[in-house]
């Protein structure tokens, strides 16, 4: 079973390096680059089968990574649009003769590999139109010198909706794109009274959450209200119902108002379906899942005795977290990767934050992940000034909660809109009063005298 989940954590970490590493570094691999490849190859094979050099060990490395290889495959095949994530998306550099250079820096791309790739010879990359994955914008013919001549049509005005009524939301003066067009098919999100009345302007598509962030996200609600479940209700009982024993009731208490607010989160993240309005959620949960990802690995040996128990139950908690914080990392991260090619733009900020507003949110994100920093980076410190009893591992766990919540506010805070605010405020809203009747639960813990805190 440990090789099996080896073989597949291992094929996950490589498909995300991979995928990271783009495809301009693949297709034109150096003999040094080449050469790290095959080494890179031995070193995962060590980190599968370890000292196991059994057939046993390799024939189920290599089922495992077959099968996980065939399901993609098909997965691919069955969902078309899943299969973006297995082949990615070919993207245009080139436009009406025109390099689209914030895409090509987001390639890696320079000028003279674009003409090299396209097998443009000429001096100007205008003299001959390209471009990958649209319909042509010229077309050409040969000039009796055998040069490519261009004769170029013009560019349709855009288009007003075809039906009236149509439901879009509009670009605003100074926000414009001329190549945007509006169409009945348009996605569209409420933004506010306002965006209900400014019909008259072109609209264009919303950009949608990619489906692997909504993935990690669902996935992540139904592990936090588990979690909550059993650290509100079976709080003293850590012992055989949660991943690893918690000595303070205090602190389990606190982490299961923190899992109840994520499960508020994440629901808003994943039920929103633009952009726009689930962004605020995933750079806090990313930081989350991670921190304490960091946290099981430095202090594993906390966790072996759920591996090592007796009960079955406690041995399927610890396979839970492990799971879990396994997963969602590199999960969230391929995702974001992918969102950066989803089509499509965000509507307006159509509702502004008050200044004084932001600033003291700004202010509490920023007081937020600097205590959980602390609490994270040095444990030990954090444990002599912390008002209750608290381990090395609580304490990094408390401070990768505490990251997690400055980072919801600071990015709430940037995006100054209200409407994009919703999630971060139902998620404190739902934790304050929860944490409070953990603390008013075991008071007595809680070291109210101690002058430092």
């Amino acid at each position: 079973m440990e090789t099996v989940l080896r073989a597949a954590l291992t094929y996950l970490f490589l498909f995300i390096v991979l995928r990271a590493i783009g495809k301009k570094e693949l297709s034109g691999m150096s003999a040094f680059e080449l050469v790290m490849l095959v080494i890179m190859g031995d070193l995962v094979q060590q980190g599968v089968t370890q000292q196991d050099n059994s057939l046993t060990a390799a024939f189920l490395a290599v089922g495992t990574i077959a099968v996980i290889i065939v399901l993609a495959s098909y997965i691919g095949f069955r969902f078309q649009r899943e299969s973006t994530v297995t082949d990615g998306l070919p993207v245009v550099v080139i436009r009406d003769g025109k390099i689209l250079r914030q895409i090509s820096s987001i390639e890696r791309l320079t000028e003279d590999e674009i003409k090299e790739e396209a097998r443009c010879r000429v001096s100007a990359i205008s003299e001959r139109c390209w471009s990958a994955c649209s319909r042509p914008t010229a077309r050409s013919r040969s000039s009796p010198n055998g040069a490519a001549a261009s004769k170029r049509e013009p560019r349709p005005p855009p288009r007003e909706p075809e039906a009236p009524g149509t439901r879009i939301w509009g670009a605003f003066p100074g926000w414009t794109p001329s190549h945007l067009i509006a169409s009945p098919r348009v996605s569209t999100i409420p933004c506010g009274k306002d965006m209900a009345k400014r019909g008259d302007i072109r609209g264009t598509e919303i950009r949608r959450t990619h489906w692997l962030i909504r993935l990690m996200l669902i996935v992540g609600t139904a592990f936090v209200t588990f979690d909550f479940i059993e650290l509100t209700f079976l709080t003293k009982r850590t012992d055989t119902y949660f991943s690893w024993t918690i000595a303070s009731a205090l602190t389990a208490a606190v982490f299961g108002s923190f899992y109840f607010a994520a499960s508020v989160i994440t629901v808003f993240g994943w039920s929103r379906r633009a952009w726009a309005r689930a962004r605020v959620v995933v750079p806090g949960t990313f930081a989350l899942v991670t921190l304490i990802e960091l946290a099981t690995l430095i202090h594993l040996d906390v966790f072996r005795p759920h591996l090592h128990s007796a009960d079955a139950i406690t041995r399927f908690e610890f396979w839970v977290w492990i799971g879990a914080y396994s997963i969602e990392p590199p999960g969230l991260l391929l995702g974001m990767i992918l969102q950066r090619r989803m089509r499509g733009a965000d509507p307006p900020r159509t509702e502004a934050l008050p200044p004084l507003y932001r600033t003291l949110g700004y202010l509490a994100g920023a007081g937020s992940a600097a205590a959980g920093a602390l609490l994270f980076v040095l444990p030990n410190t954090a444990i002599d000034i912390w008002s209750w009893p608290l381990t090395p591992l609580t304490a990094q766990i408390l401070g990768a909660w505490f990251v997690a919540s400055g980072l919801v506010l600071l990015v709430a805070m940037w995006e100054n809109d209200r409407w994009r605010l919703l999630a971060a405020a139902a998620a404190f809203t739902a934790l304050a009063p929860v944490q409070f009747v953990a603390m008013a639960r075991f008071s007595s813990e809680i070291d109210w005298g101690n002058p430092q805190v």
